[in-house]
């Protein structure tokens, strides 16, 4: 198991602090940080601008990119920009590096039907068209598209070691993707309404539910409880960290069904894993 790696935004000055076993401010001022996948942190400005990521060097660097909806996977970062900024053709793009003379490369691997929203994370990268359209992933060559969940829209997705949705009304049952075609299999009963939040990470797929005041792991087969209701919340290598609503400080999941509070700038809801 790894180290501690967790990160949030102190709302009262946007600046992005690192956990690793104490809290040290990194970068910022930022509106808000991101990091699904292995490949590395992104903060974008604030008010919300250019984009940045977190170097090997612990510098970050500018990436530019189309202004929209930012995620990170295991290999590179993708993007797929708002209609609000029409200065690119919709799709999804994808962070190629810098040219020779330093600019950011962003490619077109995608249609431009895909304007719901792109999730990247280690296992793979997914997109979806605006509403309850189908879910496609991408399958590593530029334009390629596999459908993987008919109707399944982007909303309530999590990508772990596959991926994870909730269904919609009238069904309310978490699936998991069985790895190929079509077929999903249900992980959970029906939940007692639609207030889940679902993230994922190194350390396993887990969820929180408001109406039953509860979090849950995905472990063996199947969820196990591991705490009460944390809104904010993500999941990095060694366990997961989380906020309470009253925003009391970051708390550390320990086993069983104990927390510690290790403090942390706040008030903050941002909190993601990091590198």
């Amino acid at each position: 198991m790894t180290g501690p790696n967790i990160c949030i935004i102190a709302k009262d000055t946007d600046a992005v602090w690192r956990f690793d076993g104490d809290w040290s401010q990194i970068g910022g001022p930022a509106a808000e940080i991101n990091s699904d996948g292995d490949w590395g942190l992104i903060q974008r400005g604030a008010p919300a601008n250019d984009a940045f990521y977190l170097g090997g060097d612990g510098q970050w660097e500018k990436m530019k990119g189309p202004r929209g909806r930012y995620s990170v996977g295991g290999d590179t970062v993708y993007a797929v920009p708002k209609t609000l900024f029409p200065e690119v053709p919709h799709g999804v793009y994808q962070f190629d590096g810098h040219a020779g003379n330093g600019e950011p490369i962003w490619s077109k691997i995608g249609g431009p039907s895909f304007n719901g929203g792109v999730l990247a994370g280690n296992w793979g990268v997914l997109a979806a068209p605006d509403g309850l359209g189908d879910l496609w992933r991408y399958t590593g060559t530029p334009n390629q598209w596999e459908v993987i969940a008919p109707n399944g829209g982007r909303d309530d997705v999590a990508i772990a070691d596959t991926v994870y949705r909730k269904a919609y009304a009238p069904d309310w049952r978490i699936y998991r993707y069985n790895g190929n075609g079509t077929a999903w299999t249900p992980v959970t009963d029906q939940l007692v309404a639609h207030a889940v939040v679902m993230r994922a990470g190194n350390w396993g797929f887990v969820y929180t539910d408001y109406d039953v005041d509860s979090m849950f792991r995905f472990t063996g087969g199947q969820f196990v409880k591991i705490g009460p209701h944390r809104p904010y919340f993500a999941v990095a290598d060694d366990t997961v960290y989380a906020i309470p609503i009253n925003k009391s400080g970051v708390y550390r999941y320990d086993g069983g069904m104990t927390w510690t509070n290790i403090g942390g700038p706040l008030p903050s809801s941002s909190i993601v894993s990091c590198p």
